[in-house]
């Protein structure tokens, strides 16, 4: 919703051709808004300054960087003085996909600000509606190590080395980023004209993540405790990896998060359901999946197409799209796919 305690998030996902002046290096940047406070900001740029061409680019923003490289390159400066100017280069972003249902919003774009190094990057953002986010970065390098940069924009204090900050504003509420997957490398923290920030930094070779949680908490008691969820539960959603998280499902997913009748699986290459495999590949992917009595609806958040098996065809699925699995009366057999559109 819109009224003032609740949650929302904005992405930063176009390239304006007809206002470039305007554009600033934020491709996939993220601003957050939850119980009356702005959690990740997007500061003013000042135009009179002489550096307001920092508070344009992406060290100012709450975006992944490859390499330290900011996305907004080869500064123009305005000859009339007023200050906008405009970047001679920034990165095309491209919508992977989008999905919404009554319990998660989901969004996967990329963009091609590393293409000449041969790096891509990824960023997809769950929402647990009324409670948290997750914001997976997923990088890949085609020709040896690189380090990646997560950005978070805020001032923050470190409760655990390379995987938690907290951020406690005037009233007890607050922010607090933890990283799910491995932690980063290291944290540092950093400001600009008293506008702080804070930075996971991880090297890599082939291919690495962030898998990261975002959780806005409206009074100081409603802090986590630990990076440990294992034994924690948000808003009745738990976390593990434990591979069988019910009586009917079963993954490899590096991290699962899940209630009643619904999961979320991060990073895997198998799915069982009922004992039948219906998922075996070597990309790792994500999924949403909700049950509904002898329904189970499977939702492709991951970044690329995957192929669900089945007896009779295998069925193809692409980002954000859905397909139903039906059981028979006895909850043991599946009888049949039904693609869902």
């Amino acid at each position: 919703g819109w009224d003032s305690d609740d949650l929302f998030m904005i992405i930063s996902a176009g390239l304006s051709e007809e206002k470039p002046d305007h554009q600033h290096g934020d491709m996939l940047g993220l601003q957050a808004y939850a119980y009356g406070k702005v959690l990740l900001p997007n500061y003013q740029v000042r135009y009179y300054l002489t550096d307001l061409n920092e508070f344009k680019n992406s060290w100012t923003k709450s975006v992944l960087l490859i390499d330290s490289i900011p996305q907004g390159r080869e500064w123009k400066g305005n000859t009339g003085g007023s200050g906008f100017g405009l970047w001679k280069y920034l990165p095309k972003p491209e919508v992977i996909s989008w999905y919404s249902d009554n319990k998660i919003d989901f969004f996967a774009g990329t963009h091609n600000a590393y293409d000449d190094i041969q790096v891509k990057a990824y960023r997809s953002v769950f929402f647990l509606k009324g409670g948290f986010w997750i914001v997976k970065d997923h990088f890949v390098s085609e020709n040896g190590y690189h380090k990646a940069q997560q950005i978070w924009q805020g001032h923050y204090d470190i409760e655990e080395d390379n995987r938690f900050v907290r951020s406690v504003f005037s009233d007890g509420g607050g922010l607090e980023i933890i990283q799910l997957g491995n932690p980063a490398g290291k944290i540092y923290k950093n400001s600009v004209r008293a506008k702080g920030r804070v930075v996971f930094e991880k090297e890599f070779s082939e291919k690495d993540d962030f898998i990261t949680l975002l959780h806005p908490f409206e009074d100081f008691d409603d802090r986590i405790i630990s990076a440990d969820l294992s034994d924690q539960n948000l808003y009745s959603w738990n976390f593990t990896k434990t591979k069988n998280v019910s009586d009917f499902l079963e993954s490899d997913a590096g991290q699962v998060i899940y209630k009643k009748d619904c999961y979320l699986l991060i990073g895997l290459t198998k799915l069982d359901i009922m004992g039948f495999n219906i998922l075996n590949q070597s990309l790792e992917t994500d999924l949403w999946l909700t049950r509904d009595k002898n329904e189970i609806k499977i939702t492709n958040c991951g970044i690329n197409n995957l192929r669900l098996l089945n007896e009779n065809k295998d069925f193809e699925l692409i980002p954000g799209h859905s397909i139903i699995v039906k059981l028979d009366s006895i909850n043991k057999l599946i009888e049949k796919i039904v693609i869902n559109d």
